[in-house]
């Protein structure tokens, strides 16, 4: 089995706790990370490595499709979820080649689901 590295993103501290223990449970992930500020976790994949972010849209300074963009180019194989209480983002995310998104307030089997199929992704 592979195991991997879930870096989570979301400025709602409850949410954040929600994605990283629904992650934290899934055997394939080794490790999970939680950031409340988009330029965090830019800075830490500068000098460290993950397989899959989940991130809210709206954060405060850049905004989630920002830093997916600008992700998107230096971490080509990263697989991204978004997270969005709006759901006009949805087209913009898979625009981008989003792995998944959704809709807050967040299901726990809707976010398994979208974790697996962003693990499946990364591992083909």
């Amino acid at each position: 089995m592979v195991y991997m590295k879930v870096l989570c993103v979301e400025k709602d501290r409850k949410n954040l706790k929600l994605l990283m223990t629904a992650c934290e449970n899934m055997p394939q992930i080794d490790e999970t990370r939680g950031f409340t500020r988009t330029r965090n976790v830019v800075k830490y994949l500068e000098s460290n490595a993950a397989d899959i972010v989940i991130m809210d849209i709206d954060m405060p300074g850049m905004n989630g499709t920002t830093v997916a963009s600008k992700l998107r180019k230096e971490y080509p194989a990263l697989s991204m979820i978004f997270v969005s209480a709006d759901e006009r983002y949805a087209v913009d995310a898979f625009a981008m080649h989003i792995s998944g998104f959704l809709l807050k307030p967040i299901d726990k089997d809707k976010l398994n689901y979208e974790m697996e199929h962003a693990l499946q992704k990364s591992n083909s």
